[in-house]
């Protein structure tokens, strides 16, 4: 006889395995619409966003902006599509 401690169990296990799919998948969905915007300086006054699909190495960065630019700050941001597709060009 199936009680009614094993049908809860098994739905908390079911929601626990739900929940960790959803978490998993907006990860994935999250991953795709982020970038990695790097903020640098050359002057310590103005400072320009350069974004990169990944996290850049510093051999990606040094390429991109120059040897003499100083990182202000690295962030994950989410781009519009339209954005990545100029960005892209």
């Amino acid at each position: 006889m199936i009680t009614e401690k094993l049908i809860d169990r098994l739905n908390s296990h079911a929601a626990q395995q739900l929940v960790a799919r959803v978490r998993k998948r907006r990860r994935n969905a999250l991953a795709v619409i982020s970038r990695c915007c790097v903020v640098t300086t050359d002057d310590g006054l103005e400072t320009r966003e350069v974004i990169f699909d990944q996290p850049p190495t510093i051999g990606q960065l040094t390429e991109r902006v120059g040897s003499d630019a100083w990182v202000v700050s690295v962030a994950m941001k989410r781009t519009a599509r339209q954005r990545r597709a100029l960005a892209a060009e």
